[in-house]
């Protein structure tokens, strides 16, 4: 599976831990502004759009190979990238 062209909202962590969210079916990385809001003065965060919602975009036929070991590669290959 390539690489998609991955969407995602960072906020800042200064000298803080940073959390990783990870929205469910159908969600987006917007799903948990209101979570990063609350926490934004104790940790960073990142949510990313996984592959197929939200902004990040696939390739046409990434529903027909769509399992859990290609998100979870997804999301590994998103935390390289960072």
């Amino acid at each position: 599976m390539n690489n998609p062209d991955y969407h995602y909202i960072y906020r800042k962590s200064y000298k803080t831990p940073v959390i990783l969210f990870l929205h469910g079916f159908m969600g987006s990385a917007y799903d948990w502004l209101p979570i990063m809001e609350e926490i934004k003065d104790r940790y960073g965060s990142i949510a990313l759009d996984l592959p197929g919602h939200g902004k990040t975009t696939t390739e046409s036929n990434y529903w027909e190979r769509c399992n859990i070991q290609n998100v979870a590669e997804s999301i590994c290959s998103f935390l390289y990238m960072l």
